[in-house]
């Protein structure tokens, strides 16, 4: 049995969702609303805050994409700059290496040989003449003692009779060593033939001395024939040996004219390489600017790389052009013996020309060639590298401020290597690369309350530096190098801020030996001297002894990296700015900020 209170209740509940049903459409059907101030404020807040979170991102993402910009496009400015100082290297070298090879062909016949012409002088003409006269008159003499007897009745039977000269009766076709080699030759025959007259002279008074009855007059005779006898073999043999070595130099000679093209063509591989070499110094400010714009570019940002702030830049940047050349001039020394083609030259002549004058010294002793062509080598390497600074013009690229010239600062005295000098290689060796977004933010309070506000775009600075990694060693003497006093070697100053990548082993010219005094066509007189090796003892290395010229050892190693932008190398590169946003934007708020952070540091390291 049911309650009847809780039938009234079922009754009221269907009658209450009557009326709960007709006011909820009563209120959708109305158009009359309501909403409280707390809601509106927090609705507004919340939009706000919505801004403000998209705005910060936006602008932290700008600044991370500007500062990512700045720092690439001072890191590939200065990739660009540490290549194209490799490159400069390493066309010195090979413009080094060339002139080494002119020069150490050259030595062997010298302007006659390149000429094609005969080296037909007073002292060739006299040594032909001397060869022909006594050998005359050694055939003269072969005949008078062949025909007469040692005893009444009897023939002394001479065998030996005197060795043809062969070519020796030609005109050297060069000079230097092939023309000194070929006249000593000669000198040396025209001795042998005064030997050989020498000995038939001591036999035919040997025969005379054997006509006497007197038994001790006739032994006496007999070993004076015996002993010219063996004289003329003596001077026959080394005839023939002279005549050896005189074909030798006639062969050397023919390889000389044979190879001269290819001498000829060297001139013209320098001029190719020189102006390749100015076209990489003169075009590296172009290469680094259209590698920061699309640096910058690839990154959403405008930018560009700031390079030395001199006045001459600062200038020529406000021009509109780019500016961030290689701290490189060309090279002003005046000094022969210490130009950078001079000092890229003779350690490749050192290095390359002593097998040669192991070969001459193995091969033609007689002729000493190994010593002419030594001295011809050292004399031509200052000549052929003089000439073509000079007439040629290839004054090598070098770094400021190294100047070998005599009385002026040679590598290693550079101002900008002194510690209290770190601003000035800074300017030289460092890029500054800055960048700004090209669109401020589009979302801030600021942005629609105060329209004037932030639409300086942001912009970001960054600074690399290029260096030469090498680890210069300096080639030191070593204690079994006992020729080095005489050789007079000489190390050059290497140093890893150079446009000369010596690691180690590179020396310096050394003058020609003093006891060369005479006429160039008269040299070969002192050939006949036993201690002329000594003197000008031959420049081969010796394995054993440790001694000989040192290996010159070389090693590309310009490279770059990012280094901290100081204020002073700041605040002149802004003026080179050519983009007047980014201008005004470092003016207003990076130098400002860049130079409180400098004094900061300079008060705690003072």
């Amino acid at each position: 049995m049911i309650p009847s209170n809780f039938l009234q209740l079922l009754v009221d509940v269907r009658q209450g969702e009557c009326r709960s049903r007709k006011l909820s459409n009563r209120i959708l059907a109305s158009e009359d609303g309501l909403i409280t101030w707390a809601t509106l404020v927090a609705v507004l807040l919340l939009i706000s805050l919505i801004g403000i979170v998209f705005n910060v991102g936006r602008v932290t993402n700008d600044k991370l994409q500007s500062q990512n910009a700045a720092d690439a496009v001072a890191y590939s400015s200065s990739l660009v700059h540490a290549r194209a100082m490799n490159a400069v290297t390493a066309t010195n070298h090979m413009m080094g290496e060339l002139t080494a090879l002119h020069t150490m062909h050259h030595a062997l016949g010298g302007q006659v040989l390149d000429e094609r012409r005969r080296a037909n002088t007073f002292a060739v003409t006299s040594l032909n003449f001397g060869i022909t006269t006594t050998h005359f008159v050694a055939w003269v003499g072969y005949y008078i003692g062949a025909f007469l007897p040692a005893f009444p009745f009897s023939f002394p039977g001479i065998a030996n009779r005197p060795e043809s000269y062969g070519p020796a009766l030609d005109i050297p076709r060069g000079e230097a060593t092939v023309y000194d080699s070929k006249c000593l030759l000669k000198s040396k025959i025209i001795e042998q033939y005064v030997r050989y007259s020498a000995g038939t002279s001591q036999m035919i008074g040997g025969i005379f001395k054997t006509w006497s009855w007197w038994p001790p007059t006739v032994a006496s005779g007999w070993r004076s024939i015996s002993s010219g006898q063996r004289t003329r073999r003596q001077a026959n043999t080394v005839i023939e040996k002279l005549v050896r070595e005189y074909r030798f130099i006639i062969k050397l000679e023919d390889f000389a004219l044979r190879t001269l093209p290819v001498k000829r063509s060297i001139p013209r591989l320098m001029d190719g390489l020189w102006a390749y070499e100015r076209v990489v110094v003169t075009g590296t400010p172009v290469a680094v600017s259209q590698a920061a714009s699309k640096t910058a570019e690839a990154n959403g940002c405008v930018g560009e790389a700031l390079g030395r702030p001199t006045g001459r830049n600062i200038a020529i940047a406000q021009s509109g052009l780019p500016v961030a050349g290689l701290p490189l001039i060309q090279d002003p020394c005046r000094n022969p013996e210490r130009t950078q083609l001079m000092r890229a030259t003779y350690p490749w002549v050192q290095e390359w020309r002593w097998p040669i004058l192991y070969a001459f010294g193995a091969v033609a002793s007689q002729s000493r060639a190994m010593v002419f062509y030594e001295y011809h080598s050292d004399r031509y390497s200052l000549e052929t590298s003089k000439k073509f600074v000079t007439q040629r013009g290839y004054r090598l690229y070098l770094i400021e401020e190294l100047d070998a010239t005599s009385g002026a600062r040679d590598k290693g005295t550079e101002t900008w290597r002194r510690r209290n000098s770190s601003s000035k290689a800074d300017q030289m060796f460092a890029l500054v690369g800055i960048a700004r977004k090209e669109n401020p933010p589009v979302m801030s309070l600021h942005r629609f309350f105060i329209p004037a506000a932030n639409e300086t775009p942001i912009a970001t600075v960054a600074q690399a530096m290029i260096y030469n990694a090498n680890v210069p060693m300096r080639w030191q003497k070593e204690g079994s190098d006992w020729i080095s006093w005489l050789l007079r070697r000489e190390a050059q100053p290497v140093q890893a801020w150079d446009t000369l990548a010596w690691t180690e082993g590179a020396t310096e010219w050394k003058d020609g030996k003093p006891y060369f005094v005479l006429p160039k066509e008269w040299n070969w007189t002192l050939g006949y001297f036993n201690f002329m090796d000594f003197i000008y003892p031959p420049d081969v290395r010796i394995p054993f002894l440790n001694a000989g010229p040192p290996t010159p050892k070389v090693q590309l190693n310009w490279q770059a990296k990012l280094s901290p932008v100081t204020a002073r190398n700041l605040a002149l590169r802004i003026l080179m700015t050519r983009d007047e946003k980014l201008k005004k934007r470092m003016q207003e708020q990076v130098l400002p900020v860049t130079l409180a952070e400098q004094a900061a540091i300079d008060l705690i390291t003072h």
